[in-house]
């Protein structure tokens, strides 16, 4: 049987979260401030390093302030 682990990226808090048998762990999402990004870049590049990271998007929910879903096999 496969086994998944789960993240969601969290647009209006600016913070990524996995959820592993390792528990839960959260990440502010920072902007790179010396070289003017915004942080919605700062979020595409988070979603940019998940998919490098073999993390697959399942879903998105909200209009402003959007919830990215994603999962990956566990290996």
């Amino acid at each position: 049987m496969k086994k998944w682990e789960y993240c969601y990226i969290d647009s209006n808090n600016y913070q990524y979260v996995s959820f592993s048998d390792l528990g839960i762990k959260k990440v502010k999402i920072k902007r790179d401030k010396e070289n003017g990004g915004s942080k919605e870049d700062a979020i595409a590049k988070m979603i940019a390093k998940l998919g490098i990271e073999g993390w697959e998007l399942t879903n998105t929910t909200g209009e402003i302030a959007i919830i990215y879903f994603f999962k990956r096999e566990i290996l």
